[in-house]
């Protein structure tokens, strides 16, 4: 589960002319470059190909955690790697890689490639599908050189801008999560959530079937 950027190291600042392919643990790497700009194309076919292969292994690696529901407890949609925005300054901006991980009910981060069932039971962050909201950033709001940008904001205060290194991963990733929030709400039929009425206690209730409601919170 390695992963390529074309980011220097924790800046938003791209590379001219090159890549660099990282070990999942990040303690080995590679420079792809090319001297000149007739060159491009060439650097472009391998960036093609090496992200191609890591897609289709962490694919292969979801179906496999998927297929251990005893050790992680749920099916793995997608994994993949992205980098977080931990801080900004007049000058720059401070990005961290981070790794993701698309369960059946939840949108969780690590810091690193969980390895056991104890890691993956503790994630860095972990947000409950129908609990956040995922907006692509455009214009103004989008981070200076990170074109491929989202926010994920939960009413919980969560609130994280990761980046993915190329339109494609932002496409799927966006796209899956839609999809198993949908599946999630499906199988649910009928969600609950603690809220505040008019100064009050109450719990809004979604029902696939007869929509929205606010009912006192001593309501069963």
């Amino acid at each position: 589960m390695a992963y390529i950027t074309c980011y220097k190291n924790v800046t938003d600042e791209l590379r001219i002319n090159s890549v660099q392919v990282v070990s999942a643990e990040g303690y080995s790497s590679v420079e792809l470059s090319c001297e000149r700009r007739l060159n491009s194309q060439v650097l472009q076919e391998w960036v093609s190909a090496i992200r191609t292969n890591i897609q289709l292994l962490n694919r292969r690696e979801a179906e496999r955690l998927s297929e251990e529901q005893a050790v992680i407890g749920e099916k793995v949609h997608l994994i993949g790697w992205v980098s977080e925005r931990l801080s900004v300054n007049e000058y720059n901006q401070v990005w961290k890689r981070k790794f993701l991980a698309l369960r059946s009910e939840a949108l969780e981060i690590f810091s690193e490639v969980p390895k056991s069932v104890r890691e993956w039971c503790r994630p860095e962050s972990m947000l409950k599908l129908c609990e956040f909201n995922v907006t692509i950033l455009k214009g103004r709001s989008q981070p200076n050189l990170r074109s491929h940008s989202i926010h994920v904001a939960s009413g919980k205060g969560f609130s994280h801008v990761l980046a993915f290194e190329y339109a494609k991963n932002l496409a799927e990733w966006t796209q899956e999560i839609h999809l198993t929030t949908m599946r999630f709400v499906q199988l649910k039929k009928r969600i609950k959530f603690k809220v505040n009425w008019r100064g009050m206690a109450a719990v809004l209730v979604i029902d696939i079937e007869t929509g929205f409601s606010v009912v006192d919170s001593s309501e069963k």
